[in-house]
């Protein structure tokens, strides 16, 4: 009889938790002057100009990209808008040529625009399928892209694809403007980017802590937003996409949160259930006492470009490790040109379980909101948290970067 009744516990939790994640995907978000539902099961990313959506296909070897790009003024014309938003943002990723003839499409919610396709090239070389549609209302225009390997992989998502451009909204039908000064600076840092550094303690902070029984420095990171929340951590994959209502709401993460108050150099650290609160004091610009730990303010790395090889080993010069098996070697390259090459980090340190997704391989990189994100050739997409060494510039000071939250070394 006990067995029965636990069994049909699992079989409820079982149903709560499906039904939780799919009302979490379901949530109406906002970008911009739209408002948006996420892709279910495709994985979010979000950039200063855009949010995007990725579905790879390990089996066909193919990926499928949405992204929703950031408004502008509209000429008044919408073939003149379409031509623009492929000027603007096609031929600014991809080797494109001209805008090619566009037809009118609406969706659902009653949305008008232009739609054209075309092949181009990828930054890596590699061919891609380019679906745009730019859309003018009132005032404004902003544009929907739609990227895959082929134009097959992405005629598979579009049932997907379509329910997205149906659920688009306007903030204000009709009457979209260009979003004010604080809208902007919400939209491109809302909860899929990094707090930014400049009021308070505001940003992410990094420093060494050590625990009973445990005498080795283990590094930590604490994460101040300027709402007064505190996330003791930098999620592992960073903070592009990243989502302060997800991370509560898994039970690893949740303890991990909480409020803070900080004012004349001075405040505390107040968690739900814990007793005694963390103290905070100020020893300067960029630097912060946490109970009796001190932490340093991460410095920016939006943008940054690295040139040099790093590694997870202890030692990173020890000549055994170039004979290690292709494909095996806990190495990562990274090029100032904005490619990298991984000769087995996720194969061999950083697996997930799947070997086709842990291959070997090159790419591009890009690093923004702490966030390393790795764009393979064969489609697969990779995030890691990136942070330098302390308060350190990683731009002038590399000997050592943390990597999804653990130590990589530079190669002499």
């Amino acid at each position: 009889m006990k067995a029965r009744v636990a069994h049909a516990r699992a079989i409820w939790l079982v149903a709560f938790i499906l039904a939780a994640a799919t009302a979490l995907a379901a949530q109406t978000q906002a970008f911009d002057i739209v408002s948006y539902q996420p892709l279910a099961g495709w994985t979010p990313e979000q950039s200063g100009d855009h949010i995007a959506f990725t579905a790879i296909d390990n089996a066909a070897r193919t990926f499928v990209m949405l992204a929703v790009y950031s408004s502008a003024p509209a000429a008044g014309d919408a073939e003149k808008d379409f031509a623009s938003e492929w000027k603007e943002v096609v031929q600014k990723s991809f080797s494109a040529g001209a805008a090619p003839q566009s037809t009118a499409g609406r969706t659902r919610g009653g949305l008008h625009y232009r739609e054209g396709g075309a092949q181009a090239k990828q930054q890596n070389g590699q061919s891609a399928y380019i679906r745009l549609l730019a859309f003018s209302e009132g005032k404004r225009r902003f544009s929907v892209m739609l990227i895959a390997t082929n134009q097959n992989a992405l005629e598979k998502q579009q049932a997907a694809t379509q329910s997205f451009l149906d659920n688009l909204k306007l903030a204000a039908p009709g009457t979209a403007s260009a979003p004010s000064p604080a809208s902007a600076s919400a939209a491109s840092s809302g909860p899929g980017t990094a707090p930014r550094s400049g009021k308070g303690i505001t940003g992410v902070w990094m420093g060494f802590k050590t625990y009973t029984g445990d005498y080795e420095p283990h590094p930590r990171w604490y994460t101040f937003y300027e709402d007064g929340q505190i996330f003791e951590d930098i999620p592992r994959s960073g903070f592009a996409g990243f989502s302060r209502e997800e991370s509560k709401a898994d039970p690893h993460q949740h303890d991990y949160w909480g409020t803070y108050n900080f004012s004349n150099g001075s405040g505390a650290i107040n968690k739900p259930g814990v007793r005694y609160p963390e103290t905070l004091l100020s020893e300067g610009a960029g630097k912060l006492k946490i109970d009796s730990a001190h932490f340093y303010l991460c410095h920016p790395m939006d943008g940054l470009r690295l040139q040099g090889a790093w590694s997870s080993m202890a030692n990173p010069n020890d000549p055994d490790l170039d004979r290690w098996p292709a494909g095996q070697r806990p190495i990562f390259r990274f090029t100032s040109d904005g490619k990298f090459a991984d000769e087995g980090v996720f194969a061999t340190f950083l697996k997930s379980g799947d070997p086709r997704q842990d291959a070997a391989g090159t790419g591009t990189y890009e690093i923004r909101d702490y966030t390393l994100v790795l764009h393979f050739s064969d489609g697969r997409m990779k995030q890691l948290a990136i942070t330098g060494m302390l308060g350190g510039d990683p731009a002038t000071s590399n000997d050592m970067l943390f990597i999804a939250r653990s130590v990589f070394r530079k190669r002499k």
